[in-house]
Parts: C-alpha cells; structure tokens; sequence
C-alpha cells in the first residue's frame, strides 16, 4: 500500500524532554532551537508520529514505522521560520532526494509545524489544517 503525505501537514508536537523550556528564547539558535524528540500531539491522516533532530540531521518516524532520515537547515530569521528538510533515505524510495519546505514555530512548549509534499516547490504560506493541493 502507497502512503501518500498530503501537501500540507499542520503538526504539533511535544518535546521529551521539552528542550524548549530548558533554553531561554535569547539562546536559541538555528538548530538547538528545535533539537531534540518531539512527539505528534495533533495532526492530519498520515501525519508523523515522531520527529527527531540531532546537529544537522534528523529522523521522521511515519505511520506503520515508516521513517525517513535526512539533514535539515532552518532559517529562524524568517517570518514564518523555515524548515527545510533533505531527505536523504525512505525505505519506499517515494521521497528519498527530495527536499520538503516547511515552516515551524514555538507555542509554549510544542514546535508547531507545516510541511509541503517532498518534492514540491512552494512552502505553505501559514499554518493551517488544510489536507490535499
């Protein structure tokens, strides 16, 4: 069976441990900005259910363990802050090589994040639970 992202994924996620509240928001650069394990608390139909970032690389853990591995860069100087995430291996070979663009930010505690089909050209322009092209 094909899984299939739809274009836009609103997510958001949960820390463990909740790297968000140890930094104070002057400290938080580029990529200790969003380290560490974050868990799905809600999102769409196919949406993942686990995302990890360690340096430069990350670890996307998809419905039925599926996981996608890759590098990322951010841009947090942007409005929204951008993500941008090389996948480098998916086990279906359906988006290994492509680049999803994303956008994310900070409530609270929990890393709120969109993310475009891989592959696709433009990044969401907001945040929003918006399922399909």
């Amino acid at each position: 069976m094909k899984l299939n992202l739809p274009v836009l994924i609103l997510i958001v996620l949960v820390s463990t441990p909740a790297l968000a509240r140890s930094l104070p928001p002057d400290d938080r650069i580029e990529k200790t900005e969003v380290e560490g394990t974050w868990k799905l608390v809600k999102g769409g139909a196919g949406a993942p259910t686990q995302l990890s970032f360690s340096g430069n690389k990350f670890v996307i853990t998809l419905p039925k363990d599926r996981v996608l591995t890759g590098t990322f860069r951010l841009n947090p100087k942007e409005n929204p802050s951008t993500l941008d995430l090389s996948i480098k291996v998916d086990p279906t070979k359906q988006y290994a090589g492509k680049v999803a663009l994303c956008i994310y930010k900070f409530d609270v505690d929990r890393l709120v994040w969109c993310a475009s089909i891989p592959g696709r050209k433009r990044r969401p322009p907001q945040f929003a639970e918006v399922m399909g092209d």
